[in-house]
């Protein structure tokens, strides 16, 4: 699927409209006025955005493709941080800080945790950077 090989970004405007977007494809912009019509649009935005490329001998725009950690990496670094596992539920693993302030993290417990979230998760631990985060590993 076309769709999964980029990153589109979604957000609801002032009127209450979802507007779906594709960075790595400048001017690939729909609307929906659902989410589900959102992607639904941008899936066929993409497919002939990309069909017009080709058509004009323009070299393809690269796929998206996001470095990932893997869930156990994740976990083992969260631990050196001071979080146990405190329970997990279908998709999920929450993590709690054995110490004061007791801090939970909620994690995907998903193959790999894409550079995006991941970035959020560094951030809600303390500590400065993806880099920082790998050198714990």
């Amino acid at each position: 699927m076309v769709f999964m090989e980029h990153q589109v970004t979604i957000h609801q405007d002032e009127d209450g409209v979802f507007i779906a977007e594709v960075s790595s494809l400048p001017g690939c912009v729909t609307q929906g006025t659902t989410r589900a019509e959102a992607i639904e649009n941008i899936e066929e935005a993409i497919e002939i955005y990309i069909e017009s490329v080709k058509a004009h001998g323009a070299p393809s725009p690269p796929p998206f493709r996001e470095e990932t950690v893997k869930i156990g990496e994740a976990i083992k670094v969260l631990s050196k941080l001071g979080y146990k596992l405190d329970g997990q539920k279908d998709g999920h693993i929450i993590l709690r800080q054995t110490e004061y302030p007791f801090r939970r993290i909620v994690v995907p417990n998903r193959e790999g945790i894409a550079k995006g979230t991941l970035r959020n998760l560094v951030k809600q631990v303390g500590l400065t950077s993806i880099e920082e985060f790998k050198n714990l590993l």
